[in-house]
């Protein structure tokens, strides 16, 4: 797409868009009447109507979360065009990964995001955080790069999480789930109030397990799940001019063995020459020449063909693979997992002083920290009954802590925000590999990050219809990364440090980047109930060491080179532009919002695995963050609500998310299809056209006094995603369909609800991977596409009590 004709694009759609806008603005005037639909966002660090500020947004509300039984971000993104979930990745499909993709804006590795998480406004390390949340008040979905108000990894948008402050009045509510795969919530709170309500608190809590919805070899269930989540809030008001606000929030994740498979482009038999009974079977519809011109290797083309083998994976913990277990070092015994899946423990705490020093200035205090350990045990090979069995381990520990203050100003026709930040964040990982041939477990050094953030906004009204904005933030963002705690002496044959004796933590490298990130706005006012706005943004992800490869043998340095790894990759960079349209209609019935835009990503960061050969000869595998390329993006996107009448409410979104890679460069693509051309394809991971629509039926109940009912049901559409930048190989459409019927009768409410009503099997998620068999034969390119499973049919009833 040229810039004329993004140029002309923009022209023409804001002309389309200001036209209804304009009819509205011709009618007379309505009477001022409070909107009781009304949402607020925090997109820009205040308070404003989602129908007025000038960003792309979309915002759930509890109720909205609650009649539409989503319990979590995760479940808000699924319901969502436009953004993609992706928990498949280095043979694992569960919890320990869930990464994001906005705009299709799709990185390859989970320690490189660009959608940031925050709760209150308060930056998270994790986006597992999001999901531990219990009971939201609102969950808000930012488009765009954001990086001018809210810094780091917003480079595609932002997820922000607001909590439910308590009231200062004594109550509390209860709820109790049950359903089939033996699913069991218990969830509650309670909230009150000392000193007439100036110091007021909020306790909850959940308890949440599931079966899950696969069947193993051996009987048991795949995709178990449970958590137990604690929050607390207190909310102190000295005088009418300050609030102080502190949150606290612990979290536990324990999860069985994922449900996943795979499908091969190789048999796997039982013996290691290719001999004997086939035990997984290649579903291979096409082939490639090899990059050696030898000859030709399968492949699967086209859309994915329904999965043969079954899905199943090892759950036996043996004596000897608890002895290999014993020798984890990297996290504490109760934070290790104990048996085959996921064990997550994060810790979360915030606080927020609010001044308000008069009508026009009003100062914000924000302080956070997060810390989160997970462990997962996983059957490599993928195959429960195979007579080859590959456990293998990833251990991270996280923790970061952050601090900002910023000031709101309103003098006149002029408004904004001033403000700092500063954010310091740390990991470390381990990976055990304990199959029979290959036994290790390898700690990494620790990684780290500081970035200091200086930012401001100024609002102008030049009219009373006509605003323009112009925000900035200079950024500086310093990487580092450290030797383990096995010291290390680097020879003159390392390929990416200087030589010398490296102690048990010592400094491995450092790098800062410098960057400013503008955003310039322009809105239009027609009406109260119409207006358009345009905007140019710019955002930077910042880089990451590649560690991993530093203090390799000579072997993984010289594979790593030829795969085009460097100490640190460049950070990524995106120009946005954006025109956008929101407003009401029929009055006020009918609430829209539309958007269209452009970006330039430069600089992709992604993971690459490349194979090397270990002493003995074997083929092995090592990853490491390489950029990779460019992409022009762009897209269109829409919501709606309309309140057909008192009865009735139905609500519709869509988005078309466009992409054309300008350049990129992979290893193991060229290898797998022979070319290194990758011009004009899309990116991988992205659903090109997504739509959901959701019918509400409901109101009061004839005879009874406070009693409402309703019946929502809710399509959610998603075109298949190709698995790579070669768009050779896709995803299936999936449709997904939920029903819920409830009642409220006072203080008692009923719900039955049914989930993925006709049982689709659509594969969630895919990546290429590979085909392991007991000599690691097909390790030399890659050889099987990984599945993520979604969740099957599940039914279940919901009783609450509020006290």
């Amino acid at each position: 797409m040229t810039g004329t004709t993004f140029s002309a694009l923009l022209s023409s759609t804001a002309l389309a868009l200001a036209l209804p806008a304009t009819a509205a603005a011709a009618a007379p005037a309505a009477p001022a009447t409070q909107d009781d639909n009304a949402i607020t966002v925090t997109a820009r660090k205040q308070k404003e109507d989602i129908l007025t500020v000038p960003v792309t947004v979309q915002a759930m509300t509890s109720a909205q979360l609650e009649q539409r039984g989503i319990a979590s971000v995760t479940g808000v993104v699924a319901a969502s065009p436009g953004i993609n979930v992706n928990n498949a990745s280095s043979g694992r499909s569960d919890r320990s990964f869930q990464q994001i993709s906005l705009r299709g804006f799709t990185p390859q590795f989970a320690t490189v995001t660009t959608v940031a998480m925050f709760i209150d406004g308060v930056a998270v390390s994790s986006p597992s955080q999001l999901t531990s949340i219990t009971d939201p008040a609102q969950i808000e979905v930012l488009k765009g790069p954001q990086s001018a108000f809210f810094g780091r990894n917003t480079f595609a948008g932002a997820i922000n999480v607001t909590n439910k402050e308590p009231s200062g009045r004594w109550g509390g509510d209860l709820m109790v789930e049950l359903g089939n795969h033996a699913a069991r919530k218990v969830q509650g709170s309670i909230e009150g109030g000392f000193l007439n309500g100036d110091i007021a608190f909020r306790l909850t809590g959940l308890y949440w397990t599931k079966d899950g919805t696969y069947r193993n070899y051996d009987g048991s269930t795949l995709g178990d799940q449970s958590s137990r989540n604690f929050t607390a809030m207190v909310v102190a008001k000295p005088t009418s001019d300050l609030t102080i606000k502190l949150f606290g929030m612990m979290g536990r994740d324990d999860d069985g063995i994922s449900a996943q498979t795979r499908i091969l482009a190789y048999n796997v038999t039982a013996n290691a020459d290719g001999t004997g009974a086939v035990q997984q079977v290649s579903q291979a519809n096409c082939s490639f020449a090899n990059a050696s011109g030898t000859g030709t290797h399968p492949w699967i083309c086209g859309t994915l063909p329904a999965y043969t083998n079954a899905v199943g994976s090892n759950a036996v913990m043996t004596d000897t693979l608890r002895t290999r277990l014993a020798n984890r070092t990297l996290l504490k015994s109760s934070d290790l997992v104990d048996h085959f899946g996921l064990l997550r423990n994060s810790q979360h705490a915030h606080g927020v002083i609010d001044y308000k020093f008069s009508q026009q200035l009003n100062l914000q205090l924000l302080a956070g920290y997060n810390h989160e350990t997970y462990s997962s045990l996983i059957d490599l090979d993928g195959f429960g009954t195979s007579s080859f069995n590959w456990p293998y381990e990833v251990d991270r520990w996280s923790r970061d802590w952050s601090t900002e203050g910023r000031l709101n100003y309103k003098f006149g026709n002029l408004r904004g925000v001033v403000g700092a930040s500063y954010l310091s964040a740390q990991t470390q990982g381990a990976l055990g590999s304990y199959a029979d041939t290959f036994l290790s477990y390898s700690v990494s050094g620790r990684s780290a990050t500081k970035t200091f953030g200086a930012f401001f906004s100024a609002t102008y009204d030049v009219t009373p219809q006509l605003s323009g904005s112009f925000e900035g933030r200079y950024q500086i963002d310093t990487i580092a990364a450290y030797q383990s705690a096995t010291p290390y002496t680097a020879t003159s044959a390392n390929l990416y440090i200087t030589p010398g004796y490296y102690a048990a933590g010592a400094l491995l490298g450092e790098k800062t980047f410098r960057n400013f990130l503008p955003r310039a706005m322009l809105s239009y006012q027609f009406s109260k109930a119409a207006m358009v706005y345009l905007s140019w943004s710019k955002g930077v992800n910042p880089s990451s060491f590649n560690s991993g490869v530093v203090t390799q043998s000579q072997a993984v340095q010289t594979a790593a080179q030829a795969a085009g790894v460097k100490l640190y990759a460049d950070p990524e960079k995106v120009t946005n532009y954006e025109i956008g349209a929101k407003g009401k209609l029929l009055d006020g019935r009918l609430r829209y919002t539309a958007s269209l835009y452009y970006a330039q990503w430069k600089n992709q960061i992604n993971s690459t695995n490349f194979p090397y050969y270990s002493a003995t000869g074997s083929i092995l595998l090592a990853s490491a963050n390489l950029n990779t390329g460019n992409a022009d993006m762009y897209g269109a996107e829409a919501n709606l609500t309309y309140k057909v009448n008192d009865l009735i409410t139905v609500d519709a979104a869509a988005a078309y998310t466009g992409s054309r890679i300008i350049t990129y460069a992979n290893a193991l693509l060229t290898a797998l299809y022979a070319t290194s051309n990758f011009y004009g394809k899309e990116m991988g991971g992205v659903s090109k056209y997504s739509a959901n629509m959701g019918v509400t039926f409901g109101g009061d109940i004839k005879g009874l006094d406070d009693a409402t009912w309703f019946l929502r049901t809710d399509w959610n559409f998603k075109s298949g995603v190709w698995i790579d930048a070669a768009n050779v190989t896709r995803t299936p459409d999936q449709h997904l369909f939920n029903t819920r019927l409830g009642m409220t009768k006072g203080r008692y409410s009923a719900s039955v609800y049914v989930n993925n009503i006709f049982n689709n099997h659509t594969v969630s998620a895919a990546t290429s991977n590979y085909t392991y068999n007991s000599t690691s034969s097909y390790f030399s390119q890659l050889s099987a596409i990984q599945l993520g499973l979604p969740e099957l049919r599940s039914f279940g009833v919901q009783l609450k009590v509020k006290m």
